[in-house]
């Protein structure tokens, strides 16, 4: 039911390596050095006199072409000599220094790209009894794919080692009035759940607006025109328009409607989706200020960057810890199979085969707008303050409730 990964082609690299072999390029360069005299950039070479102590009066002018053929023809000489001895240099130093990576099992050829790829899976589930049990999926460490041909990490593979660093710190952690049940304890009801997909509803309808508003304002102001960093940042956020595919809002709306029609039926009452809570009604502020669609902005540049860090988060926390919530969800509430309101997780316009492969992408086209690396710095500042309203959204669901024919449980 919901949209799959393809299987063993997950990709979490884990380090970028160089193919460059530091040893070998210094010994190169010492070798040049010392051949460079041979090629009349040092001492003179012996043997050579000069014209003045051969002959008192000038050459001829044939004396001097055969002498410009002779000297000519010594140079080739010797410059084949010097390319057979660099080269004799080179293959005793490779002798010396075997293929270190051999043990590492890498790729050179691929390594010289900048690429090394591998996934760290524990368990994949019974893939062939429920393709859609996401929760099975156990992964041991997390650092999605990347691709470097420019000698530097694409930005989201900066993004996400960024993030593991904030939360090797412990600045990204977000502090609650008690403890939160690990997440394969979570005992969530209809009416949780349901709170759940109003919360990221209100949240991605507000990055749908911000991104539609920031094309139409660029049109009608002519300022941003004239600020081109500012465009550019603009640009930018346009990336995640409605043309990419990913938006939300649309999929969550339906489910919420077919959620509560079907609640209400088996309740024999109508059922009205419940209000924001606090956290997503602030959160929905926030982004609209960043975006410039409510207030004044008085740093207009800086706020569409720091958007841009909440258009990660959200997405990344969806399409990673997102689907294991829809698993959950599935396997706490049998209504949902009845209803089919999955298309949160599940429906994508016919041109979007993988969502997170379309998502990676779309991050990585952001530094061809965004290219000084002040600017990028802005984006990751705002990483810790998006991440922390990103799981607050979760929150609703981190209960262990008590349930019609399950043994009481704390709440």
């Amino acid at each position: 039911m919901f949209h799959q990964a393809p299987s063993s082609s997950v990709f979490y690299p884990t380090a970028t390596i160089s193919c460059k072999r530091v040893t070998c390029f210094s010994f190169r360069l010492r070798v040049w050095a010392a051949l460079e005299k041979k090629k009349g950039f040092g001492e003179p070479a012996k043997g050579r006199s000069s014209s003045k102590e051969k002959k008192d009066t000038a050459p001829s002018k044939q004396e001097e072409h055969s002498r410009e053929v002779s000297d000519e023809k010594n140079r080739g000489y010797e410059v084949k000599q010097d390319s057979r001895e660099l080269k004799s240099v080179l293959r005793s130093i490779e002798k010396k220094h075997p293929k270190k990576h051999s043990r590492l099992n890498i790729d050179r050829d691929v390594a010289a790209l900048g690429k090394v790829d591998f996934v760290k899976v524990e368990s994949w589930g019974d893939e062939e009894q429920n393709k859609s049990n996401l929760g099975s999926l156990k992964v041991k460490s997390f650092s999605p794919a990347f691709s470097s041909t420019n000698g530097s990490s694409a930005f989201y593979e900066r993004l996400v080692q960024r993030l593991q660093l904030l939360e090797s710190k412990g600045e990204i952690s977000v502090v609650h009035a008690k403890a939160l049940p690990p997440f394969q304890d979570w005992a969530f009801g209809e009416e949780r759940y349901l709170q759940y997909l109003v919360d990221q509803h209100a949240v991605f309808d507000a990055l749908r607006v911000g991104v539609a508003s920031i094309g139409s304002v660029q049109n009608e102001d002519e300022h941003l025109i004239k600020d081109q960093s500012l465009e550019k940042a603009a640009l930018a956020v346009k990336i995640f328009d409605d043309t990419l595919g990913l938006e939300r809002s649309k999929a969550l709306w339906d489910d919420i409607q077919s959620l509560a029609k079907t609640m209400g039926v088996v309740q024999n009452r109508i059922i009205i989706p419940p209000q924001q809570t606090t956290q997503a009604t602030s959160y929905v502020k926030y982004l609209k200020q960043l975006a410039g669609t409510v207030g004044i902005v008085k740093q207009p540049k800086n706020g569409l960057l720091r958007f841009l860090a909440h258009i990660f988060a959200l997405y990344v926390t969806h399409l990673t810890t997102g689907m294991r919530i829809g698993a959950k969800a599935l396997d706490c509430l049998s209504i949902l199979k009845e209803t089919k309101a999955v298309r949160f997780y599940r429906d994508y316009p016919p041109h979007v085969l993988d969502p997170l492969k379309v998502f990676i992408a779309a991050i990585n086209r952001i530094v061809d707008f965004v290219s000084e690396d002040e600017d990028q710095e802005v984006v990751m500042e705002e990483l810790p303050k998006a991440i922390q309203k990103t799981s607050l959204l979760l929150t609703p669901l981190a209960v262990i409730e008590k349930r019609k024919g399950n043994n009481p449980a704390n709440v």
